[in-house]
């Protein structure tokens, strides 16, 4: 399991830097580099999701680099991964070796900023396609490979324009899903209405190209208005709403709410959301989901932290799918820490219901900033 915290700071401390050396008028390049070792062990009592309990162990590691450089106005970075799993089953679940890689370049501008992101990941479709449509597949590999650009301009000192796009090929290996072309174009235009209110419009396009017999060629449009309100200094409300056109299946409404709470010792944050979004079975599919997760920081070492999750898909199948995960971690010392998870998730259809749960203890080792 990777260190995302872990990165996280990494990637904020290099915001300060870059913040720093951008309002310098002499040259400067700064380059920083991590790297991480996650060490993962689980006891899987349904991997598959299936009415008859099949249990297995998986065994993982993970290096982990990232390196990047800030000079002036620029900022380049690459993360880069390979998960290495092992099973005591391997008939149930296959020995995976799976990268994952990012390689990115942004530009600060005199009122906004331009980015390109390249990106690469290889993972189980078994659990790529749990988590978005809630149907567990065979064990076999989902491929995305996308290029992505964003470019944001303050139009005014209160009014704010994002364009974003996106194409991402996603192949299955293994797996009965629909290989597929995606291409999106999205647009946000904000207003800082007063220093607790800021309305926004958004609009965004989607061009979906499954591969395959049977497979239809589908466009869909969104738009939605909402507003991000600043309830106090901890707590940030963000609700939205819109309708949705697709070629294919007609209009409806979606939805996009948040709210989140950042306080000295706990974070929370949850999600309300109806989307329809392609999938791997050859269509878009109507999705809605419900997130919650909470995070203690019970000492400067040790964090204790909570999660849920429910998803409702709507395609050619309907799906549901519930996850709970309780977890527990601890700074061993300034460079090792473990984790300690608990989880159980349950599938239902048409024709199957079925639950599984998780036991995993992880140890990673992060290197020192160099």
């Amino acid at each position: 399991m990777v260190n995302y915290l872990n990165t996280r700071e990494f990637n904020i401390k290099l915001l300060v830097i870059g913040i720093m050396l951008f309002s310098m008028p002499v040259k400067a390049l700064v380059v920083l580099q991590q790297a991480s070792l996650p060490i993962d062990t689980q006891y899987d009592t349904n991997p598959r999701l299936t009415a008859k309990k099949q249990s297995i162990w998986r065994y993982s590691v993970t290096p982990t680099y990232s390196i990047a450089a800030v000079e002036d106005q620029d900022r380049w970075y690459t993360n880069a991964s390979l998960r290495v799993q092992r099973t005591s089953d391997k008939n149930l679940i296959a020995d995976r070796e799976d990268p994952n890689v990012d390689i990115g370049w942004q530009r600060e501008l005199e009122r906004g900023n331009f980015s390109l992101l390249a990106h690469y990941d290889k993972r189980s479709s078994l659990l790529t396609e749990f988590e978005r449509t809630g149907l567990v597949d065979v064990d076999g590999s989902a491929i995305n490979k996308s290029i992505s650009a964003n470019w944001s301009r303050l139009l005014t000192e209160r009014m704010n324009l994002s364009v974003s796009t996106q194409y991402l090929k996603t192949t299955y290996d293994g797996s009965g899903f629909f290989d597929s072309t995606t291409k999106n174009l999205s647009s946000t235009l904000s207003y800082d209405w007063s220093e607790t209110i800021s309305p926004f419009v958004q609009f965004s396009y989607t061009d979906f190209k499954p591969e395959g017999a049977g497979a239809l060629s589908n466009k869909s449009k969104n738009l939605l208005l909402g507003s991000k309100f600043l309830i106090n200094p901890n707590w940030t409300f963000s609700p939205s709403a819109g309708v949705n056109k697709v070629s294919t299946f007609g209009s409806g409404w979606v939805s996009n709410n948040n709210l989140s709470y950042i306080g000295e010792k706990s974070n929370f944050e949850g999600s309300l959301s109806r989307s329809v979004s392609p999938s791997g079975l050859g269509s878009f599919q109507k999705t809605d989901s419900l997130n919650l997760s909470y995070t203690y920081a019970l000492s400067d070492i040790s964090k204790w932290g909570a999660s849920y999750g429910v998803v409702k898909s709507k395609s050619l199948l309907d799906f549901e799918s519930t996850r709970f995960s309780t977890w527990y971690s601890y700074d061993l010392t300034a460079l090792w820490q473990m984790r300690l998870l608990l989880e159980t998730r349950n599938q239902k259809n048409v024709n199957l219901e079925a639950d599984g749960e998780i036991i995993g203890l992880t140890f990673t080792y992060n290197t020192p900033e160099f």
